[in-house]
Order: structure tokens, then C-alpha cells, then sequence
């Protein structure tokens, strides 16, 4: 369901919202790094009238669980090698939920960041991405969930 309770539409690297498995939307131009005080994200691309989430444990696993095959759909690269994402999405796991591991060619995320990270949208979680991007020293894509499982590509993070 979409985040005004209409169908799935997709998300992630494009301007996207959508439940897991939506459809592929047109990526925008690249983000702007380290979009601090935006809670629609560095590209504006979670809607305004998406409420924050109050996550629970249900919500959070239900989305980590679905956000290898809804991030490989959504960067066009369900059909690549297993090889080339590692993905860490399984509980109690500390680093980032993807890494591009593909060498050979460019990373798919956006603005060509090696790895991405799923949270809950609220002001909470983006702190706490932060927090964990400044102890990974790399520029991370974050993506949110709301409360009814839409995933949105959030911004990138920047380690400060």
C-alpha cells in the first residue's frame, strides 16, 4: 500500500514510496550529502503527509526481511550475480544492511555510495543513523519504513 493507502508504487533509489516489491519509479537527479534537519530526507523524497513511524519489533523485522529482494528490484539488479550485494538484514546484526561488493562495476545506489542502510522514519532513527555512518566512515543510503511498511529512499549520510 502506498503511503495514503493507495496501491504499491514502489521507492528506494527513486523518488519512492511503496510497500516491499512495488514497482521501479524514475530515479531522480543524485542526492545532496549530509541533509541534516530535513525529515522528508536530502531529496525531499519521503511525502510530507507520511507520519512518522512508531516502529515495532513486527514492523522493523517484516521490513529488514523483504529489503534484499525490494532493494535489488529497485536498483535493477535482481538478475546479477548473488556475489555482488552482501547483504546483513538478519537480527542483531551492527553494520550496514547492504554493501555493494561488485568492484567491476559501478555501485547502483545512489550517488554511487557502496552501502545502504533500512530505518525507521522518525527523527530518532536518522540521529542513530548518524551516529552509526560517522563509526563506518563512508557515506551510507539511507532508506526509511513507515508504519505500514512503505519503504522511502531517505538521502545519504555523511560521516561528520
Amino acid at each position: 500500500m502506498g503511503p495514503s493507502g493507495g496501491g504499491s508504487g514502489g521507492g528506494g533509489p527513486g523518488e519512492g514510496t511503496g510497500s516491499i516489491g512495488g514497482s521501479t519509479p524514475p530515479a531522480p537527479g543524485a542526492p545532496q550529502p549530509g541533509c541534516e534537519g530535513n525529515p522528508q530526507g536530502c531529496a525531499g523524497s519521503v511525502p510530507k503527509d507520511v507520519p512518522y513511524c512508531t516502529s515495532n519489533c513486527d514492523i522493523g523485522d517484516a521490513a529488514h526481511a523483504g529489503f534484499e529482494n525490494w532493494l535489488t528490484d529497485e536498483t535493477g539488479t535482481a538478475n546479477n550475480s548473488p556475489e555482488d550485494w552482501q547483504f546483513n538484514t538478519d537480527l542483531g546484526y551492527n553494520g550496514p544492511d547492504a554493501e555493494w561488493m561488485n568492484t567491476d562495476e559501478p555501485s547502483p545506489l545512489p550517488g554511487g555510495v557502496d552501502i545502504a542502510d533500512l530505518k525507521p522514519y522518525n527523527p530518532g532513527a536518522i540521529d542513530a543513523a548518524q551516529t552509526q555512518v560517522n563509526n563506518w566512515n563512508q557515506p551510507c543510503a539511507i532508506y526509511v519504513y513507515d508504519q505500514t511498511g512503505n519503504i522511502y529512499y531517505w538521502g545519504i549520510l555523511v560521516p561528520k
